[in-house]
Parts: C-alpha cells; structure tokens; sequence
C-alpha cells in the first residue's frame, strides 16, 4: 500500500530543494519557479533492515528479455534485464515507436505478455503500426492512458512494459500539465520504483530538444538504468541507436538499422554504405575508417580545388570542422610546400556524414594533395592517422579493428601509424610511416621528401 510522506517543493529550473515554499529560489534565483511536490512510497513491506547477499543473488533471475534484432541486441548489449528501465530517446518520426514494439515482440515471443501503454496515440493507431510491422498479436496488450497510476497499480505481471511516452503521462497528484519537469521527475521516478519491485523490465520512450539530448530534467537519466538514443534522418531510411548509458552492459555500443514499410531491422551495409557510389580513379578522393562509438565505419572525403587570384581563397568544409581542415591545409603548406593558396578549396565527406575522430586527418590531408596535384589515390588503397602539427602522424584508437574493417570491404593497402594493439599481429598490406610526408610518398601523391622536422 501506498504510504504519503510530508510534502517538499523543489525548483523546477535548477531542482534545489525546500522544506517550505519561496518566492525565489536561492540557488538559481528563478521566481515562482519552486513547486509542491508529493513524496509516495510504492512499497512499505520492508520486515528488516537488510539482506544477506547470498540470498539476493541465488533469488536473482538473470535470464534477460533475448532480442532478435543482431543490431539492437548490440546496442542494448545482450538483451532487457528483468526489473530494468530503458529510456529510449529520439526526434519525432524517427521510430522510437517501433523499436519499442519490436522489443515488445521478442518478448511475445518468448511467452510473456507485454503491455504497451500509449499517451499520445490511440489503440487504433498503435493496432495499425502492429499490422503494418506484421507482429504476432498473441500476448500484446494496449492501453491508452496518460494517468500513471492506472500502470504502476496494475497486479498483472508483464514480460515487459513500454510508455509511449514520458511527456504523455502524469500523475494526478501534481498540478502541472503532462511534459512539465515535475511531472516526467515524478512519473519516471514511479516506473523506476514499479519496475524493480514487480521485476518488470520497463521501457520507456522520451522526446529530445534541439540539441538532441533528451528532453526532461537531466534527473531522468539518472532514474533509469539505461539511456539509449535513436539517431538519423527522418527522410532517410538509416537510423542507429546509440547507447549512452547502461548498468548492464558498455557504453557507447551503437547499433545500424535501417527503417522500411514493414518496420525496423539491421543494416548490415551500413559499414560502407557511404562508399557505394564512389568514383573510381578519380582525384581529390580519399578513403578512411572513423571511430563510431565502440565500432567502426568507412567514409570517403572529397576535395575540389578551383584556381583563383585573389588574395583570400575560398576554404568550405562540409562534415569536417573548419578549424581542423584549416590546419591540415597550414600543415601541408609548411612541410611540402602545396602553395594551397592558389586554389580555392571545397571539403565534403560523402552521404552527409559529419566526422569528429581525428583519425581522419591523414585521409584529408591526401584529399587535399591528390586533388592539387592531380594523381589519383589507387582504389584499393585507405588511410588514417592523426596528423600533428610537428608533420608526424599520430596513432589513434581501435587501429586494428580499422585494418580489419578496410581489408573486409577490399582495401588491400592501408597507410596509417603503426600501433601498439597491432604488434602482435601483422595486417597484410600495412604500411608504417611516422609524418605526412611519408605517408603522401607511400600514396605517389608526391614525387620528393620535402618535410624539414
């Protein structure tokens, strides 16, 4: 039974709190921006004060919710822990929707019901996207509530349980409207509390701002046991779902999927999808595999170089910040003398692809050159390194893991930085340099050493 404890008010911009109500809060010194706010305990059967650990772990069912999916299980790293919440956030459109059912599915499947409480939509609509998906029915339950404590109050035990969605739901206790920071604190606060006393994985989906980041008070993440992102275009059919937080398996797993009229499933070409329409032969083009998370993925950057005569070249950088392609430029022009400042210079990275990982840098570098010098990089061959500004090349992260991912989709000669998790094993077709010289001699872009370090 429900015990109510004393009321307290929090700040609903800075989430300090009070044991009585103020005007202004203290911390942040917002007005009229500290609320009332109710304290409930879901479960006051407690007979001791503690447990012994050997009986928590012989009563602990550690047999997670299988997922299907190869992608999603990656993300979410193996499968939905009994008494989990997972917070799945995303743009409009993007398909948090089905993702959910597709978990709600695996979990049908294993012969378990699974209620689906929808706040935005109606029955009919969550039926329809059921039918659309082609879903088995048997087991899937659906109720269209935004009051929280119709699902916490619920003495059916469930397989799973999905909200749909966080801002869609409220608890009558709070005077705000539904979305409102107390209310998805309080709400997420009570599935929390519901999932680990009935053991019910419960999974919850979320809107996201601007920015991208989930949209509530950063006090929701920390309620749940793990946060998950679904990224892509809502124009596209690409998406991948991106874990930033989880208390079961590792962080920063990404999963590729791909969205289609019968749903959503793994796209095992998304790896090079960015290369399928490369052209071959052609200068300016440059290979490289980039860090994604804890995988790997191939892009390929594309240079044009226009000449010019005026005094302030043209420097346009599409998915590579500004300031690193600037400096690659400044470092070509000290060590072997490119005289960049003949041509004006556009920068792309193919499919639309923004990259952060400074293990491009060489690949860019050779872009560059290759399109002012007019010499084509060889169709077999890739490259990656962090390029400094002393002209060395610089090692980077999961360098092995790049090799293997190049020599899969056909790259037979890698340029990069040897690296001390490949000493061990030596990849076919590598070649070893130390600075931008060596590396742009060993890909015939230039003909003479010309670096002074």
């Amino acid at each position: 039974m429900a015990k109510k404890k004393s009321n307290s008010y929090i700040c609903s911009v800075c989430d300090a709190t009070f044991p009585t109500w103020m005007g202004q809060c203290s911390k942040c010194e917002s007005w009229n921006m500290i609320v009332e706010i109710s304290d409930e305990l879901l479960d006051d059967s407690m007979e001791s004060f503690s447990q012994p650990i050997e009986e928590v772990v012989a009563n602990f069912d550690t047999a997670p919710v299988a997922i299907s999916d190869p992608e999603v299980s990656r993300a979410i790293d193996g499968g939905v822990v009994a008494g989990s919440t997972l917070l799945i956030g995303g743009e409009p459109g993007i398909g948090k929707s089905t993702l959910a059912l597709l978990l709600a599915k695996d979990a049908v499947g294993s012969g378990g019901r699974v209620l689906y409480v929808t706040g935005e939509e109606s029955k009919e609509q969550v039926a329809a996207r059921v039918v659309r998906c082609g879903l088995d029915t048997d087991g899937l339950e659906v109720i269209a509530t935004s009051n929280i404590e119709k699902v916490v109050s619920t003495k059916v035990k469930y397989a799973l349980v999905v909200v749909d969605s966080i801002q869609a739901i409220s608890d009558s206790s709070i005077e705000s409207p539904p979305g409102s920071i107390n209310q998805v604190r309080q709400c997420s606060s009570l599935l929390s509390a519901f999932a680990r006393r009935t053991k019910t994985p419960v999974v919850i989906l979320s809107h996201v701002t601007k920015d991208g980041s989930i949209a509530g008070p950063k006090q929701l993440e920390h309620l749940v046991d793990s946060v998950f992102v679904l990224e892509g275009e809502r124009s596209g059919s690409s998406r991948s779902l991106r874990s930033l937080k989880n208390r079961f398996g590792r962080v920063s797993e990404v999963g590729y999927l791909k969205m289609s009229s019968k749903g959503i499933r793994a796209d095992q070409d998304f790896v090079a999808s960015a290369l399928v329409d490369r052209r071959s032969g052609a200068y300016g083009s440059a290979v490289t595999a980039i860090r994604d998370g804890l995988r790997v993925r191939l892009v390929e950057i594309q240079t044009l170089v226009v000449p010019t005569a005026k005094e302030s070249p043209k420097r346009i950088f599409n998915g590579i910040a500004s300031v690193r392609g600037g400096m690659i430029i400044g470092v070509l022009d000290h060590y072997i003398k490119l005289r960049s400042e003949r041509f004006d210079i556009f920068v792309s990275v193919a499919g639309g692809v923004s990259i952060d990982d400074p293990a491009s840098d060489l690949a860019l570098a050779a872009a560059i050159t290759s399109a002012i010098t007019k010499l084509p990089i060889a169709k077999e061959v890739a490259l990656f390194g962090e390029v400094g500004l002393t002209g060395e090349v610089r090692r980077v992260p999961l360098a092995y893991e790049r090799y293997l991912e190049l020599e899969r989709h056909g790259f037979s000669t890698v340029i990069a930085p040897r690296s001390s998790d490949i000493d061990e094993v030596r990849v076919p077709g590598q070649i070893d340099i130390r600075t931008v010289s060596e590396a742009l001699l060993a890909g015939r872009l230039i003909k003479s050493h010309n670096e002074n370090v």
